[in-house]
């Protein structure tokens, strides 16, 4: 049973932004890097919308086929490229 933070975590819809016609400014040759951390899922979690099933699976393998994948590492990748 999850707890009541855990529920409403799953219950809690996102929404994208629509495209805006406003200036805007942007950096170039930063010493810095940012990475942005897609959603996350459980090995165990259950998904009932095959859209969704498509899309994690579609993560999997493209983060598997990468060669520059950071959130798996050398040895992960070859176990799973050898089980696709």
């Amino acid at each position: 049973m999850l707890p009541d933070d855990e529920r409403s975590l799953e219950r809690m819809r996102t929404q994208l932004y629509a495209p805006s016609t406003s200036a805007f400014f942007s950096y170039n040759k930063v010493p810095w890097e940012l990475h942005v951390r897609k959603e996350v899922f459980s090995p165990g979690e259950k998904f009932g919308d095959p859209l969704v099933l498509d899309l994690v699976f579609r993560q999997i393998y493209k983060d598997v086929m990468s060669n520059t994948c950071i959130r798996i590492n050398r040895h992960e990748c070859r176990a799973m490229r050898n089980k696709l």
